[in-house]
This record gives C-alpha cells, sequence and structure tokens, in this order.
C-alpha cells in the first residue's frame, strides 16, 4: 500500500472514535494481499471498555476491504455503547455472505494462539451469534443472560448457526 491508501486507512480507523467516549485502545489493522477473488483481506481489531473488537474482510481493492472493516467496527462499538442508532438501525438477518475462505497453512508455520472465545458478561442468544459472526468465530462459548448457564454457539458445517445447551436445561 501507498503511503497516502496508510494515511486514509488510519483517517477512517480513526473515525471510529467519534461512536464513543471511551477511548478505543490496542487498534491493529493488518492488509494483505491473497491470491483469491477477493485479493485484499483485512483484520482489525480494538478494544472497548475491555472488550475484544474484530473484524475480518475481503475485497477487490484495500480500500474497499478497509471500508467493510470500519463498517464492522462501528456496528461493534455502537452495540458496545449500548447505542439507539445501534439498536433502532440493526438488521433483523445476520450478513455472514463476506466471510473470506479460510487457508491452511503448512504445519511448520503454525503455532497455539492463547486466546479465550468466550466473555464473563451473560449475553442473549443473538447477542452471542452477532459475536461469533463479528469475530468470526467457529464457536463462541458464553453465559446466557435468561437462564444462566453455559451455552456455546457454532457454525456447522451446512452454514447454519446452532447452540448446545448443558444436559438436562
Amino acid at each position: 500500500m501507498a503511503l497516502i491508501e496508510l494515511d486514509q486507512a488510519r483517517e477512517r480507523i480513526e473515525s471510529l472514535q467519534r461512536f464513543t467516549d471511551d477511548p478505543l485502545t490496542n487498534v491493529r489493522v493488518t492488509v494483505r494481499e491473497t491470491n483469491a477473488s477477493r485479493p485484499f483481506v483485512v483484520d482489525a481489531s480494538l478494544v472497548l471498555k475491555g472488550r475484544l473488537l474484530a473484524a475480518h474482510t475481503a475485497g477487490k481493492a484495500p480500500d474497499e476491504a478497509i471500508d467493510k472493516a470500519v463498517h464492522q467496527l462501528r456496528r461493534q462499538i455502537l452495540r458496545v455503547t449500548k447505542s439507539e442508532v445501534a439498536q433502532r438501525n440493526a438488521p433483523v438477518a445476520l450478513d455472514v455472505v463476506d466471510r473470506p475462505e479460510a487457508k491452511l497453512k503448512p504445519p511448520h508455520e503454525r503455532r497455539i494462539v492463547h486466546r479465550h472465545p468466550y466473555l464473563s458478561v451473560p449475553l442473549s442468544t443473538g447477542e452471542a451469534v452477532r459475536e461469533l459472526i463479528d469475530l468470526d468465530l467457529e464457536f463462541f462459548l458464553f453465559t446466557h443472560a435468561r437462564t444462566g448457564e453455559d451455552v456455546v454457539v457454532y457454525r456447522r458445517d451446512d452454514g447454519r448457526i446452532w447452540l448446545i445447551h448443558p444436559q438436562g436445561s
């Protein structure tokens, strides 16, 4: 990416600060080029109120992929801050069309990443599904807000999203 494109990308990410009074920390953005149909992939993450927000997007140009990542992060910020705008304009259907295809790394390049795919705050089922999609995870462990049980939401092989409840619940 050229220096001008980097400055524009930085400005787009910094524009997210206007959606919250809390500071956005640990902001990271990675743009990489692949040889897929959507050759540019953006991984963006930040921490807001101690909560990791992340976006994984792809596009035919770096600007397109960055714009998609900023849009995903903006939705997450508004949801975390419980903004009325986020709740009023939230789409009824969840959009999972833009998920880039995963490529397996060769075994010698793989490493274990110590990260916990769960939150300690209770969530509704809808919020947990949104977290699964927004963080682009295969499964997500959460405490259900209504029942207080630990529940897993996961992606099935057929592309649908499903729940695993504790036995006997």
